[in-house]
């Protein structure tokens, strides 16, 4: 399910020494609120994880627990076993209707990020968003759902999925977003513990894309405007040297003003 992730997320790297070679506390400080050196940096565009929810599979009823102990980390459950969970098998009651939902959420370590189930997103835009089951055999529960997931930072920004029956939630799965693979996947569910769940799957068709981003910060504005000016300003000052360039030869040319070595002028 993921690209090349051993279980951990390195910070970016921006901020991982936010102070650099600053000679002080002061100066770090102050480093910290220098839109230059701000992250996440501004984005034109966001990049879009969209997660087809197709269907459930063997989740567990309220008050049962199928913890897997296997896996290729299956040996870290012999050390502190109280922390992975036991058996239990269901309730004797356990026939009770069963009410099952999905909560997928979003959440960043920095930079925009939204959910929504529909595309273009709205302005009004949120980071939670719930699905219901269109119907539970005990064993399969389809949705048949699409949730579009945005984020200027994909990379340090993780999607929650937690499963609830009724008002309990009953297993949940957290991924990188931008660690997802396109195609038919599954997430193996966890239990509160975040032990995996026996035989417990979602099954999704995840795809992806991009969109305008429409939700800059008011500082990320700022630098946005301040590179379009610094854009604007060289093109136009390319434009007007290529323009004098086309009436006079080089000896022509001489500085209007010291200050400025982009002005020039055309001796009469």
């Amino acid at each position: 399910l993921f690209r090349g992730s051993k279980g951990f997320v390195l910070k970016p790297l921006e901020m991982r020494d936010v102070g650099g070679e600053a000679e002080s506390v002061v100066d770090a400080g102050a480093r910290a609120y220098d839109d230059e050196a701000f992250w996440p940096p501004p984005r034109e565009r966001l990049q879009r994880v969209t997660l087809e929810v197709l269907s459930l599979h063997n989740c567990p009823k309220r008050g049962e627990a199928r913890p897997r102990y296997e896996g290729s980390r299956g040996v870290c459950h012999k050390y502190h076993p109280e922390l992975s969970g036991s058996p239990r098998p269901p309730p004797a009651d356990h026939a009770e209707p069963s009410a099952l939902g999905l909560n997928v959420s979003v959440h960043p370590i920095g930079g925009f990020c939204a959910v929504s189930g529909r595309l273009p997103m709205p302005t009004n835009v949120e980071v939670e968003m719930r699905l219901k089951a269109k119907g539970d055999d005990g064993i399969n529960a389809p949705f048949g759902a699409k949730v579009h997931c945005v984020a200027a930072e994909p990379h340090a920004t993780f999607i929650r999925i937690g499963v609830d029956n009724g008002d309990q939630e009953v297993a949940y799965e957290i991924a990188v977003l931008g660690r997802l693979r396109g195609g038919y996947r599954v997430l193996q569910m966890r239990h509160a513990l975040g032990t995996r769940i026996e035989l417990a799957y979602l099954l999704v068709r995840v795809t992806f894309g991009s969109e305008l981003n429409i939700w800059l910060t008011v500082r990320q504005m700022r630098l946005s405007q301040r590179s379009g000016r610094s854009s604007r300003g060289s093109h136009e000052e390319l434009r007007r040297g290529s323009s004098a360039s086309t009436i006079a030869s080089p000896r022509t040319l001489r500085p209007s003003v010291p200050d400025s070595p982009f002005s020039v002028s055309v001796r009469p």
